[in-house]
């Protein structure tokens, strides 16, 4: 998202796609009212930014959220590295748990992995958006 927002046709394009993914989202998987209050308030805003907002604000909205999905991968570095959680009074497997399991390699190597991808996922997306701005 962070690298899309140099160009404000996929800027627009991706705010779309997000906001009617949200909209769809709320009407299926969520059960109570204010939760699909919530996520289709802020699927308006989307489309509202999409529609009324010019091509900055539209791109602004693009990297906001772009850097929101990297820092809370990072707020949730614990469950990453960690191979099962407790849920619902029994003990199942984490993201990368599951991803140990179902492949090879235990699964701090595949939390690192994740970890370090993320990280140049950031770095490469903002030295993308610091080069284009500049031109």
């Amino acid at each position: 998202m962070i690298a899309a927002s140099l160009r404000p046709k996929w800027a627009r394009a991706i705010l779309t796609g997000l906001a009617v993914a949200m909209l769809i989202s709320a009407l299926v998987w969520i059960r109570t009212l204010f939760g699909v209050a919530l996520i289709g308030s802020l699927a308006f805003v989307l489309l509202a930014i999409r529609i009324k907002g010019d091509a900055w604000w539209q791109c602004l909205a693009l990297q906001f959220i772009g850097m929101q999905a990297c820092i809370s991968t990072f707020l949730q570095v614990g469950y990453l590295f960690t191979e099962r959680v407790p849920m619902s009074g029994q003990f199942v497997y984490s993201d990368t748990g599951q991803i140990a399991a179902a492949l090879f390699l235990p699964y701090w190597v595949w939390a690192f992995a994740l970890t370090v991808v993320t990280l140049w996922l950031v770095a490469a997306s903002l030295r993308r958006v610091v080069r284009g701005v500049g031109r």
